[in-house]
């Protein structure tokens, strides 16, 4: 249970402080500083470091 709290707080936290000391910008130039695209990059973020978690736990 502490390993998921830890994961989820590293998910979380890093995505959030990269958004706040940056600006967020796409590729085009536009913005994408609303509260679904921080969403979608936590969401993406969560289920890389699942998968990775159960890659690297699978023999």
């Amino acid at each position: 249970m502490l390993d998921g709290l830890y994961q989820s707080a590293v998910v979380f936290f890093i995505p959030y402080l990269v958004w706040q000391l940056g600006l967020a910008v796409s590729y085009n130039g536009k913005g994408i500083d609303s509260l679904a695209d921080f969403g979608t990059t936590v969401a993406i973020a969560a289920i890389f470091a699942a998968n990775t978690y159960v890659g690297m736990n699978t023999h």
